[in-house]
């Protein structure tokens, strides 16, 4: 398969743990989510400057990113999938330089 859903460089990318969700970030500061090789939901502007990683958390449902600038941003995608603008659960903005990585345990 080969996705386009993207402007730029695509540099995140996460799968759900039973392998049916594809959650990407990209350089274009956009978070996309893929159900069986089909764009369900893009996110344009997800964050204030490009994505860097995504951590899947919970159900399909919550998946975590991190930018460039040290941002850290908690999805609700159910409600993303309804259209409303104010789907991020929370926002981290601690930490200096890009966050490379997020480790979730339960």
């Amino acid at each position: 398969m080969s996705f386009d859903y993207h402007k730029d460089s695509c540099r995140a990318i996460q799968f759900s743990p039973d392998g049916d969700v594809i959650y990407t970030g990209s350089k274009d500061k956009s978070l996309a989510v893929i159900t069986n090789g089909i764009l369900a939901m893009r996110i344009e502007e997800a964050h204030p400057c490009p994505i860097f990683t995504i951590c899947h958390i919970e159900n399909g449902n919550i998946v975590a990113t991190g930018d460039d600038d040290g941002m850290i941003r908690i999805w609700d995608l159910r409600v993303a999938s309804e259209g409303k603008k104010h789907s991020v659960c929370m926002e981290f903005k601690e930490h200096e330089g890009t966050i490379s990585k997020i480790v979730y345990n339960q």
